[in-house]
């Protein structure tokens, strides 16, 4: 699978992962905020039920004061005037004025004086059930409320009906007794007051008898009986929801089961609001996705490719100078492609160190037999013509041609002498050349002997370590500083200085020479110090003076570098670490 795919299906996974975080966290946020509000909702609704309920009981107990506190009523008691009855307790009093279902008045003694019910079905008066009225007079403490000259109102229970009642003690306008008996106003709960109450709160009301509670609410009786809360609130539906709580009647005992029913606009609103969010979440994470995707691929993806394409390229290719392009980020994938260059560079470094290495081996066993064979026939040339001259020099013969054609000789012994030396160090033979101290002059004017006053002349020796002693193999320094002031006088014109200076750093000693020559070109620059690589005429260089000094300075820590730009000239600098070549003060 490639790398894109698996971004993709990372980022499509953390996707859909988040979508599931917020939908569960949003979710249980918005649902259980609107879910209080919903319950703050229904407990506000009964409670301006219970409220309402109260308000008109109030008014049937402002209106049975009234009559309890009337002369004529107070005279009634006692002479049972019929035209009281006819005056006051009229059908149509009832009915219009009093819109009361039950009027009552019992003397002192709890006996009845007036009891008169209106059926509204029939639209007539009657008398008053008298289970209705026993359940009034024996009720504890009936008739403390005439001696209290105080009333009470609110719910009693009969069978299976409820009706709302007040209690007054029967005084005279003055509110003064002695009471002469109590009057009891009621209204019953019936299914128009029940209406009228929907009405007034704008909330669906139900009144279930506790005694005999209806199969509906036989839950919600049981669950406020186990409960400590005094409402009770259920879902019945996604669109309804049911609230619950108990009505007292006069002596404070629960007696009526209120239960109303709301439209869930907050649960409805909130799947909306969640549903919403949801849609926003999926297109904003959609979006997200698709913009992360976007420059993951551009910044890693396509960049990580392209790199494992052009690793690719260059493993299958017979070009070792085949490299991946960098980029121009300064990041993690940038600084990838440089490491692998630079791995490149090594491989292709230690392939070049490999080849010279084969050639070194090579020269070894070349320069270990040409040592071998040519050192017993020049050494015997080299004799024969010292012997020569010395007997030319001693018969007092003078042929200068002859002399100079043996000078010749000899000075080419020791050319050959010196191009096999040359090869044994280049083969490594110098590894085991003694190391001595010497200064830094001692080694310049060594390595300038070779050359005539002229040449000399033209060498600009700046030293600022002349104190200083170097321990190492003299002769390969010498010759290596030999080399490289050879090289820099045959690039040069006759009339251009060489310059050649002697300077340390803190950890390394520097030897610098430098040129105003013909300079070298890219290729020559590149491949200058590989062994007998050359682009002087056959038998001027042998190609090795670069790679010996190279060799040199990497055995003794240092290196060499070589900055040249044709027709403007050539410096070489060859360094040392000092740890290595132990300077020290004469």
């Amino acid at each position: 699978m490639s790398i894109r795919k698996k971004f993709l299906i990372t980022i499509f996974c953390l996707t859909l992962c988040l979508i599931v975080i917020f939908y569960v966290v949003i979710s249980f946020v918005i649902y259980d905020n609107f879910d209080q509000l919903e319950r703050n909702m229904v407990i506000d609704s009964l409670e301006r039920v219970k409220v309402t309920l109260k308000s008109q009981t109030k008014a049937l107990d402002a209106l049975a004061h009234g009559w309890a506190s009337s002369d004529e009523t107070y005279a009634f008691v006692k002479d049972h005037d019929k035209e009281y009855i006819a005056s006051k307790i009229a059908k149509n009093t009832l009915k219009s004025r009093a819109n009361i279902d039950l009027l009552l008045i019992l003397n002192t003694k709890g006996r009845l004086v007036l009891g008169v019910t209106f059926d509204k079905e029939k639209n007539q008066t009657k008398d008053v059930d008298p289970e209705l009225l026993r359940t009034i007079v024996t009720r504890r403490n009936f008739f403390e409320y005439m001696s209290q000259h105080s009333g009470k109102s609110g719910i009693i229970q009969f069978g299976n009906k409820c009706l709302v009642i007040a209690i007054r003690p029967i005084l005279d306008s003055n509110g003064k007794g002695p009471a002469r008996g109590i009057l009891v106003m009621g209204r019953i709960l019936n299914t128009e007051r029940i209406a009228q109450l929907q009405k007034l709160t704008l909330t669906s009301v139900n009144l279930y008898p506790v005694h005999n509670i209806d199969p509906e609410a036989v839950g919600a009786l049981y669950a406020l009986l186990s409960s400590q809360s005094p409402y009770h609130i259920a879902a019945v539906s996604d669109e309804i929801v049911k609230g619950y709580t108990f009505l007292d009647d006069l002596s404070g005992n629960a007696v009526l089961l209120l239960a109303i029913s709301v439209e869930r606009r907050g649960h409805q609103q909130s799947q909306k609001t969640i549903f919403f969010l949801l849609y926003a979440i999926i297109f904003i994470s959609f979006v997200f996705g698709l913009v992360f995707f976007f420059f993951i691929d551009i910044i890693i993806s396509r960049r990580l490719t392209a790199i494992i394409f052009a690793i690719n390229q260059i493993e299958r290719s017979s070009d070792h100078g085949l490299r991946v392009k960098e980029s121009l980020l300064d990041d993690d994938l940038g600084k990838l492609t440089k490491s692998i260059n630079k791995m490149l560079d090594a491989n292709e470094s230690l392939e070049e160190y490999k080849a010279k290495s084969e050639k070194l081996e090579a020269l070894a066993t070349f320069a270990a037999g040409a040592t071998h064979e040519l050192a017993t026939p020049l050494a015997t040339i080299a004799i024969a013509s010292g012997e020569i001259l010395h007997d030319l020099q001693d018969n007092n013969i003078i042929e200068e041609d002859l002399h100079d054609d043996i000078l010749l000789i000899r000075n080419q012994v020791n050319r050959c002498k010196e191009l096999l030396y040359q090869l044994a160090a280049g083969a490594g033979e110098h590894m085991g050349e003694e190391i001595i101290s010497f200064s830094i002059r001692e080694l310049i004017d060594d390595a300038l002997v070779i050359f005539d006053e002229e040449t000399k002349k033209r060498i600009e020796i700046n030293i600022q370590v002349s104190d200083q002693l170097l321990t190492m193999p003299v002769l390969s320094l010498r010759r290596v500083v030999r080399g490289l002031l050879k090289n820099s006088i045959d690039a040069s014109a006759p009339d251009e200085n060489i310059f050649l200076s002697c300077h340390e750093s803190e950890s390394q000693f520097i030897l610098t020479i430098r040129d105003r020559g013909e300079g070298m070109d890219e290729k020559t620059l590149k491949h200058a110090c590989d062994p007998f690589y050359t682009t002087k005429s056959p038998g001027k260089g042998t190609g090795l003076g670069l790679y010996l000094a190279q060799s040199l300075a990497n055995r003794f820590g240092g290196a060499l570098q070589i900055s040249s730009v044709s027709s403007v000239g050539t410096t070489v600098t060859l360094s040392f670490a000092k740890e290595r070549i132990y300077v020290g003060l004469r």
